[in-house]
């Protein structure tokens, strides 16, 4: 039977469909075969309703109590449209997994590998930013940290080991890591001196809070520019585009196809597509789209789903004397833009003083008032003192909100995390443009807990590298690794979009293999990089090696201590050859970059070539990054054929376009071969004469 779709709201939180069934059968006088399926989403549900029996229904439902509140009833109409409801709904059934799978995980204490350490000591204790306290940590016994997966900007828990049942931990977060370090910047008190702690990653509730309700904005919606940009990006409304007047271009060195993307995101009315391929610039572009956008007067926000994202728009546009507010934790901001964020902006703004004073006075009362005397006071003074005490309070309070409010309205460009915005503190602001860096990495709910601030968007990014991270086996498999730029771009000409056509990162026959494979063989080097080689080396040519590890027996093994994560021992002896072989030929140690998929084989890099100089990290390290020379250990051998997460191509993307002038794939050709890409790949470097076998000797070295 066709059926309607209603959708209602505010529906209480935990209302089951038994319930909500029984509560329409009760408020309609209908019986319950008028009624179908029941889609939940955070406050809201879209319930299946008979055609015929669907104006009686919204009739007599919309103004109904319902857990204390009145009813609202919108018509979601059929066929595609109920189609998009209800994937709105399945977007929000996603966010509930992700939060159910770490929710679980925390009160089991079955934490992810890599999202606890345990058995540090606090080695450090100063003051930090705007009364927020800097934590150093070391393992008990002193050497490197153990691996993990607690990052710079993550939120996390210290909690004393064998402390009182009861003690709260500290909240805090993670500021930097080193070998032997972790460094975390504290909102609560600290551990005692000498205690033994544990660091745990914590749910972020609050940015969970925050997608769910960009999904219930986006759902709800109307006829507003958050519901033409839902109508637009669900292909309901077309895109609308004027041609803009040529813009004064304030950077002059952009190539056509840069501009040709500034046009775009200028004179879209709705959503407008920047697919930056590595080493376009894409960066470079997107600033110019904000500077014009601030010339003509708009307000623009630039988020991106990452901190680092953030802050390399930030320092751009900060360094272009514009007037931008970076919000969000001190902590999780680069050290060079620290002023520019809103705590700082906020204690240096004259009226901050006078809200200080009053907070200060307001605790002095409350310590009288509280504070036994000898002398039994006068008959109401402890109350009056009280009463003044949270006057000032409120007073200060009130003061603060006004500073916001001020530094926000003069700021040129806000910039945030995507789920770092706050639409309490935004106080309703909206924006005229929005600018999505990193899209390609966010999840669809997370774009739009940006999006939903602004008339316009722009999202930019490249669905050939990194994909959303998606902790929820479950949720992936729903779709929520699928990010709005990705089924944006999938979708054709509906949305009008560029792609950045020049790269300026790697020689021409470093990008022939990405260019054909990903980018349909339209992405062209910039004529002064296209013969890009390591001067006076033996190295450089061809600038593209396979070198094959099949029939040596280096086999990958599985270092359960490291979170199940893998490391290939004879193969990394190699890698760390081949650096040191570099290294003897004059490359200079930061000129060379080492990059695995495994965090296990990274640390094993790091301890057998013991030259800080050299960056050796992970794919997901690397991104963004760029090198002279990549040295890419992929690890995976094995009788099976089993490649694992390697068979998630994309990653391997990263690696290989990281590289400007030499790049060196060491791993077995054999197994790395029962996947078509990879396939590719090692064919590629037979046709440059860059395949060579370890027992070739290519590097004039003995097999170890």
């Amino acid at each position: 039977m066709d059926k309607r779709t209603l959708l209602l709201s505010p529906v209480p939180s935990g209302t089951s469909a038994a319930f909500m069934l029984r509560w329409l059968c009760e408020t309609t006088r209908l019986e319950a075969s008028a009624f179908g399926r029941f889609d939940f989403m955070a406050g809201q549900v879209l319930v299946e309703v008979a055609p015929e029996a669907a104006g009686k229904v919204a009739e007599r439902v919309a103004g109904a109590l319902l857990g204390g509140a009145r009813i609202q009833c919108h018509s979601q109409g059929s066929g595609k449209a109920a189609a998009d409801a209800r994937r709105w709904a399945r977007l929000s059934d996603c966010l509930a997994w992700e939060a159910e799978d770490e929710t679980r995980r925390g009160l089991e204490g079955t934490f992810r590998p890599g999202d606890r350490l345990g058995r540090l000591r606090m080695v450090e204790e100063t003051a930090g930013l705007w009364g927020r306290t800097i934590v150093t940590l070391a393992p008990e016994r002193g050497g490197d940290l153990p691996w993990s997966r607690l990052d710079p900007g993550l939120p996390v828990v210290l909690v004393t080991e064998g402390r009182t049942e009861g003690e709260a931990p500290a909240r805090g977060v993670v500021t930097s890591r080193l070998a032997g370090r972790l460094v975390v910047a504290l909102d609560d008190d600290p551990p005692g001196d000498g205690d033994l702690v544990s660091v745990s990653r914590a749910p972020d509730e609050v940015s969970m809070d925050r997608l769910r309700a960009a999904l219930a904005r986006v759902a709800s919606a109307g006829a507003d520019r958050v519901g033409r940009l839902r109508d637009v990006a669900s292909g309901e409304a077309p895109a609308e585009f004027v041609e803009p007047a040529e813009p004064e271009w304030i950077n002059r060195g952009l190539n056509e196809s840069q501009k040709a993307a500034v046009r775009l995101a200028l004179g879209s009315r709705d959503i407008a597509l920047v697919h930056g391929p590595p080493g376009t610039g894409k960066t470079t572009t997107l600033l110019e789209v904000v500077r014009q956008a601030v010339r003509r007067g708009e307000r623009v926000l630039v988020a991106a789903p990452s901190n680092l994202g953030v802050d390399n728009l930030l320092s751009g546009l900060a360094h272009g004397h514009l007037r931008v507010v970076r919000l969000g934790h001190p902590a999780r901001v680069h050290e060079d833009l620290l002023d520019h964020s809103l705590d700082a902006l906020v204690e240096r703004h004259p009226d901050t003083r006078e809200a200080r004073r009053l907070a200060k006075q307001a605790r002095a009362l409350f310590r009288k008032a509280g504070k036994w005397t000898r002398a039994k006071p006068e008959a109401g003074a402890r109350q009056a003192d009280r009463a003044e005490a949270r006057r000032m309070l409120s007073d200060a309070r009130a003061l603060d909100e006004q500073v916001v409010a001020s530094i926000l309205r003069d700021a040129q460009v806000v910039a945030a995390t995507a789920t770092g915005l706050d639409a309490g503190l935004l106080g309703g602001r909206r924006f005229d443009l929005v600018v999505l860096d990193e899209a390609a990495q966010a999840t669809e709910p997370a774009a739009w807990s940006a999006l939903i601030h602004a008339d316009r968007a722009v999202l930019a990014g490249d669905p050939c590298q990194l994909p959303p991270t998606v902790v929820s086996d479950r949720a992936a498999r729903a779709g929520l690794g699928v990010s709005l730029l990705e089924r944006l771009l999938a979708a054709g000409s509906a949305i009008p979009s560029v792609m950045l056509d020049t790269q300026y990162r790697m020689n021409s026959e470093l990008a022939a293999f990405p260019s054909a494979d990903s980018y349909g063989g339209k992405l062209l080097t910039f004529p002064g990089n296209a013969s890009f080689r390591l001067a006076g080396s033996a190295w450089a040519d061809p600038p593209f090696l396979f070198v094959d590890t099949a029939g040596t027996g280096w086999e990958e093994q599985a270092v359960e201590a490291e979170g199940s994560s893998r490391w290939n021992p004879g193969e990394a002896d190699y890698v760390v050859h081949l650096a040191r072989a570099l290294l003897g030929e004059g490359v200079p140690e930061q000129s060379i970059g080492l990059i695995t998929p495994y965090a296990a084989q990274a640390r094993l890099l790091r301890e057998r070539l013991g030259r800080q100089g050299v960056e050796i990290d992970s794919v997901d390290g690397f991104q963004g990054r760029e090198k002279d020379v990549i040295v890419v250990s992929m690890v995976r051998s094995n009788e099976t054929g089993g490649i694992g997460f390697l068979a998630e191509t994309r990653r391997t993307h990263v690696a290989i376009t990281r590289a400007r002038r030499l790049l060196v794939v060491v791993g077995d050709s054999v197994t790395l071969g029962s996947n078509p890409w990879y396939q590719r790949l090692v064919e590629r470097a037979r046709e440059i004469g860059g395949h060579r076998s370890v027992y070739e000797d290519p590097i004039g070295l003995e097999l170890v």
